[in-house]
């Protein structure tokens, strides 16, 4: 009996993945843009998004270090974004929180620029192939450029 017990007691966890991990991804997918325990406001342009430091710190290592004690945005609530449109940065926080994002043709190239600036390979990676998919002649030049730039 004591053998048994031992046994059962040396055996490997079950991994705890699967619809407990989608709970919790749902669960901190409805934090996006809600200002519910939010800690932060990226204004960009005339909109504003409602966001919590650790979750986009943990994402984002120039997020990490600018919401930290040694820059100005850290010590506020606030933080302006430039050189970033609106839409993009909200689909930039969207895969912030649910590891997703609606990359298009149309915003491809511009969401590949926030994910290199703010060092968020995976979705550098989701960019640049809807970019490759989005290839022509008429655009190979100038995406041939933009990859060059991102390393993508």
């Amino acid at each position: 009996m004591d053998r048994e017990i031992a046994m059962a007691l040396s055996l490997e966890p079950e991994p705890c993945a699967g619809s407990g991990a989608l709970e919790v991804a749902s669960r901190v997918s409805k934090l996006l843009n809600n200002e519910l325990h939010a800690d932060v406001t990226f204004r960009v342009g005339d909109a504003s998004f409602a966001a919590h430091r650790c979750l986009v710190a943990c994402t984002s290592e120039p997020m990490r270090a600018m919401l930290g004690e040694g820059f100005r945005e850290g010590a506020g609530g606030e933080v302006e974004i430039r050189g970033v449109e609106a839409d993009v940065f909200f689909e930039f926080l969207r895969f912030v929180y649910t590891g997703e994002a609606r990359v298009t043709p149309e915003n491809a190239v511009a969401l590949l620029e926030a994910a290199n600036l703010y060092d968020v390979p995976p979705l550098k990676r989701a960019c640049g192939r809807v970019v490759v998919a989005g290839l022509t002649l008429d655009n190979c030049v100038e995406l041939l450029e933009t990859g060059r730039r991102y390393d993508e």
